[in-house]
């Protein structure tokens, strides 16, 4: 379960950074970019769901 904890953050954290940088805050909240920016919000709650999932699954399992 650590393997999918750890794709999950590898997933949403390097999108989170780089959301936080100027250029970022330039791409995507262009209204022109409508899709780019609804298609981050989805990559990084799957990779948020993937770190939870690994998270509930590693505490069940240690039980």
């Amino acid at each position: 379960m650590k393997k999918l904890i750890i794709t999950g953050i590898c997933i949403w954290v390097p999108i989170l950074m780089f959301s936080l940088t100027n250029i970022g805050k330039q791409i995507l909240n262009n209204p022109e970019n409508k899709t780019l920016g609804i298609s981050t919000i989805i990559v990084m709650v799957i990779g948020i769901a993937m770190m939870y999932i690994g998270i509930f699954k590693d505490m069940n399992n240690s039980n």
